[in-house]
């Protein structure tokens, strides 16, 4: 009786060996210091392995069918960017070359939760790479998964407000923006449509609007010839216009002449659509509000657009909103008519 009782307790101890030794090769390395982090000279070859022993602890698990080792994974490659220690220039470049590589694994694997948990890594990075690998995934001819767009669309709003913070230079910021314009222009998903017009409009330059009415124009034309109504994208044209009429009362006069010659017209189809859709949008309740607060928005920036080329007398007092709301048709289309006859003329058109 005794050593049948002795034998399962020698082999317990026998394999609790090789346990206790796993879990001694899994112990996390130590954090990276202040001294690695906002480092503010070039690393030396202790530090950067230390930088790589950190990337090769949690980058197994990117693309792991796991959902917690995911998780786990994000949080420990957050860790050193995240934290109160701001890191520094030089860090962010050399833990994004290392990180990179994994992420796009991560990336790339067929399981969404993966996908979207290294995609929230990557505008933490504060890279050039790292925007670039993000704007890889903003374009549906490049990327067919929408949570994967949405994701990427969000990141590059992320990484633009901070461009300063990132030390981005300028011509990766318009870059950007530009690569945003060709992506918008495709886009069918309304809500990753919207970020990417969100992440335009961060950009205080001037390039980088024209690039935004770009997108916005092709947007409103596929919507008035696509004939599909009501449109969910009225709810991204509505964002558009509304950051652009924001940003445009703080421009220089001649900024504000060359954009709204652009963007009068713009607007005036937006109203054509919102007419051409009058029955399907009215018959809708959220997209009879919808359209009602992007007719608004258009409105009210046609008439601040005119009363600076042209002037304040006259600019026509029309009430398009408050017909749209009576569901006034009549009325409604001789207040556009009035538009439409002013955007048909200089200094709208040569």
């Amino acid at each position: 009786m005794g050593r049948c009782l002795v034998l399962p307790s020698l082999f317990g101890c026998l394999v609790s060996l090789p346990i206790a030794a796993q879990a001694v090769a899994q112990s996390p390395p130590r954090s990276l210091g202040n001294d690695i982090v906002t480092a503010r000279s070039r690393l030396t070859p202790s530090q950067l392995a230390q930088v790589k022993t950190w990337v090769d602890w949690w980058s197994p698990g990117v693309d792991s069918g796991d959902p917690e080792t995911v998780e786990k994974a994000r949080e420990d490659a957050l860790k050193p960017l995240t934290g109160l220690m701001v890191p520094s220039e030089l860090f962010r470049f050399e833990y994004g070359r290392l990180a990179l590589p994994h992420l796009k694994r991560g990336i790339a694997s067929d399981t969404a939760h993966a996908a979207v948990n290294a995609m929230i890594v990557l505008p933490q990075l504060g890279t050039s790479a790292a925007l670039y690998e993000i704007l890889e995934h903003c374009d549906r001819d490049d990327d067919d998964r929408t949570h994967i767009r949405l994701r990427a669309a969000k990141g590059c709003k992320s990484m633009l407000e901070r461009a300063r913070d990132f030390s981005l230079e300028p011509k990766v910021v318009i870059r950007a923006v530009r690569e945003l314009r060709e992506s918008a222009k495709k886009e069918v998903e309304c809500l990753i449509l919207r970020h990417q017009f969100e992440a335009m409009a961060v950009v205080d330059d001037a390039k980088a609007r024209d690039y935004l009415v770009d997108a916005l124009e092709v947007v409103v034309e596929r919507i008035d010839g696509e004939g599909r109504a009501p449109s969910e994208l009225v709810e991204a044209v509505y964002l558009a216009i509304y950051r652009l009429s924001r940003r445009y009362v703080t421009l220089p006069s001649n900024e504000q002449d060359e954009l709204g010659k652009r963007l009068g017209p713009v607007l005036g189809r937006v109203c054509k659509v919102a007419r051409d859709h009058w029955e399907d949008a009215h018959g809708d309740p959220v997209a009879k509000q919808t359209y009602g607060g992007t007719i608004r928005v258009s409105e009210e920036f046609l008439k601040i657009i005119d009363s600076v080329l042209r002037d304040d007398r006259t600019a026509p007092r029309t009430q398009l909103k408050r017909h749209w709301d009576a569901a006034d048709r009549p009325k409604f289309d001789t207040d556009r008519k009035r538009w439409s006859d002013i955007l048909q003329k200089p200094p709208y058109r040569p």
